[in-house]
């Protein structure tokens, strides 16, 4: 008999949702990534709140060390496409005049 789920639920309803589908799909624990919309409403629940980072991460059940990361990383975050998960990823290009060149001819 399977054991019914156990998940921390924090009153966003989107977040709940993504953590209730992750729980169903026994990925609980595993790496999560966020999207830039959930990220900035967390920023934002935090500054007009007036609550801390350790408040914020319980209410929302992400690690402090996260959030703190995203509180640096908010006007990056503001400048990334709508439902971005990651900032910066990708490789750099190696030769950069290479590249331009590339660019200019395709």
């Amino acid at each position: 008999m399977p054991q019914p789920l156990q998940v921390l639920l924090t009153g966003n309803a989107q977040f709940d949702q993504i953590r209730l589908a992750m729980a169903s799909q026994n990925i609980i624990g595993k790496q999560e990534s966020y999207t830039r919309e959930l990220k900035l409403d967390v920023l934002d629940w935090m500054a007009s709140q007036h609550q801390s980072v350790r408040a914020t991460a319980k209410k929302f059940a992400i690690d402090r060390a996260m959030i703190r990361r995203w509180k640096k990383q908010e006007q990056r975050i503001l400048q990334t496409k709508k439902s971005t998960r990651k900032i910066g990823t990708g490789a750099r290009p190696w030769n950069t005049k290479m590249e331009t060149i590339l660019a200019a001819q395709f």
